[in-house]
């Protein structure tokens, strides 16, 4: 492509209409169709795909920040903010990949938590990040599942990585099984549901061999008057939930007529990751600067009630609370969303923050944010099978006076502005925080996965039907809020540990999470949309209130040079444009106490 000046508006606009096409699966005509004026978030364009749209735009020399294409997501609003600028053409340079002398090559900083997450020494540590998937077909016949499921692990190295001393590397084979069979026909019906639950029990918390390549493992259970169980154990070091999709639409595919797959993509996940290192190191400097700057006045993750300290927790156990919303209620709310000009996965993350301030000690926190960065240069890339997530820290902070919509909007500013920072990741903004004296942690996780076509592909379930249950844990995570489309609605999800909270309170707030989504199908997002507490909860936290307090009694001013002590950077205090730390404001009362003496 020649170079192009802004000052040709037509072809400018030609040039981001074609790449809106591409990002939004749409034919140019159909995105032609649009008005300049056109609020893009209600035409599918989310913050991964106006991600995607801004490294495009980068990678063709246009500067231009997210939070300026999130403000006014349209094509007259872009075009002004481009206008003066040159589009150039890719240079797509080759760049090797660090790999050491035995081929190994570096995690990302996502994989390197999840592998050091795995050591019995870390705050609920001791596991893998896992997923789990089950489903209920007949008359699946295991030699040729099992063809299948070695057909694909060939086509994907990442399906053959092998993770030891904090890096990767590929096998050309592994030893250890991918297929495991089990044929309980023949059993009584008690005798097939006592093995299902301890083979269930087993493999939903199970630690695959990752050391020696051992990162996917897929079964098949027969029982009973003809019905078959198919399940998948996955490590997530080395598959993301898109790559778990396409996991699955292949395995479809090879059961079915392996013959039809496509040529498998010649890019390799280390490359990406060396481009990426690369084509980021301008901005991980600068995001780094952003996010120091920030760490005195970041708040720690939600204080929520626990039963126990999370460190005396060795061996952490997943439960799952799930609730399918309606197509119904789904596309009514997706109504409300694009009227308002808020995306999906913004509303749903409101409901959910509203919901842990109802529960936490404190109305501000921090939120573990994935997301899912497999942009590349390469076009296949989209092909490949690997872990790309990063993570986001989203300070949030609950306004249960305000509006819904408006506090939703605020959310995803906030949002948009910490994407527009994410070369510097989470793990590594956590890691300069204790280095600096400012821990802090965020083990709470909203993860959105709503995509166009749902969680399951039509050819997996054409042979393997729907999604029956899923359980997925995470290293050093308390709870795991996760949203996926299925065939019959959307999935709304909560993994938790299930010692770590009090007996009730996970799935009290997942209760009143259901109810306040269920709610905004239909109700006024012009008003304030409050948490409701289930009636037992209400009437515990009633009777709890009633009682007198046997705690020795304590003044305002005894509780803030305690804040002082524990948080002296923190920000106390803001008037106009001046902002007072703790120690600021301590310091200065304690001087005009001591005049007055």
């Amino acid at each position: 492509m020649s170079e192009l000046t802004t000052a040709d508006t037509t072809a400018l606009r030609r040039w981001l209409i074609e790449h809106l096409a591409q990002l939004l699966g749409a034919t140019v005509e159909e995105i032609d169709s649009l008005g300049d004026e056109e609020n893009l978030l209600g035409c599918g364009l989310d913050s991964i795909r106006l991600m995607y749209l801004q490294e495009r735009m980068r990678s063709h020399g246009l500067r231009v920040d997210f939070a300026q294409l999130s403000a006014a997501p349209n094509l007259a609003a872009w075009l002004g903010l481009l206008h003066g600028q040159v589009v150039r053409p890719v240079v797509v340079t080759d760049i090797a990949p660090l790999t050491a002398a035995d081929d190994s090559f570096e995690l990302s900083a996502v994989q390197q938590a999840y592998w050091l997450g795995r050591g019995p020494a870390e705050v609920l540590g001791n596991i893998s990040c896992h997923a789990w998937l089950e489903f209920d077909c007949q008359g699946i016949d295991p030699q040729r599942l099992e063809a299948a499921v070695k057909c694909v692990q060939a086509r994907h190295p990442m399906l053959r990585a092998s993770f030891n001393d904090g890096r990767q590397r590929i096998l050309g084979a592994t030893q250890l099984p991918v297929f495991d069979h089990q044929d309980w026909r023949h059993h009584t019906q008690t005798a097939a549901q006592e093995g299902w639950h301890a083979l269930r029990e087993w493999r939903s918390h199970e630690c695959l061999a990752v050391d020696a390549g051992q990162v996917l493992l897929v079964g098949l259970v027969q029982l009973p008057k003809g019905r078959d169980r198919v399940w998948l154990s996955v490590d997530l070091l080395a598959v993301d939930v898109e790559s778990l999709r396409l996991l699955m639409a292949q395995l479809g595919q090879a059961y079915q007529a392996p013959a039809a797959l496509a040529p498998a993509p010649g890019v390799q996940f280390a490359d990406y990751l060396s481009r990426r290192r690369q084509r980021r190191a301008e901005a991980y400097a600068r995001d780094r600067e952003h996010w120091c700057q920030r760490l005195a006045q970041l708040p720690d993750g939600p204080a929520l009630p626990l039963a126990c300290a999370p460190e005396s927790i060795r061996a952490p156990r997943f439960t799952r609370q799930a609730y399918v919303l309606s197509h119904a209620e789904a596309e009514r709310l997706q109504c409300q969303a694009t009227a308002h000009g808020l995306t999906l996965p913004s509303v749903f993350a409101t409901a959910f923050n509203a919901v842990l301030a109802r529960w936490s000690e404190q109305s501000s926190f921090l939120l573990n944010v994935p997301l899912f960065d497999r942009h590349d240069d390469q076009q296949s890339i989209d092909q490949v099978i690997a872990d790309f997530t990063t993570l986001l820290l989203v300070a949030c902070e609950d306004a249960p006076q305000l509006p819904f919509a408006e506090g939703a909007r605020r959310y995803q500013r906030d949002l948009h502005a910490t994407i527009d920072h994410a070369a510097f990741p989470a793990l590594e903004v956590l890691r300069e925080a204790r280095r600096q004296g400012h821990p802090r942690s965020a083990p709470v996780v909203f993860s959105c996965n709503l995509s166009d076509s749902g969680f399951v592909p039509a050819s997996f379930r054409e042979v393997f039907g729907d999604l029956h249950d899923m359980l997925s844990q995470t290293p050093q995570v308390w709870l795991d809020h996760q949203l996926y489309r299925l065939e019959d609605g959307v999935l709304l999800a909560w993994d938790s540990v299930a010692e770590l909270f009090p007996q009730g309170v996970p799935q009290a707030m997942f209760s009143a999470y259901v109810e306040l989504v269920q709610r905004l199908a239909d109700s006024d997002w012009n008003q304030p949309q409050p948490v409701l507490l289930p009636l037992a909860q209400q009437a515990r936290r009633n009777l709890q209130n009633s009682l007198p307090s046997l705690a020795p009694r304590r003044g305002l001013l005894e509780d803030f040079f305690i804040q002082s002590a524990r948080q002296p950077d923190a920000l106390a205090l803001i008037c106009g444009a001046q902002r007072w730390t703790y120690n600021d404001l301590a310091t200065c009362a304690l001087r005009i106490a001591a005049g007055l003496l």
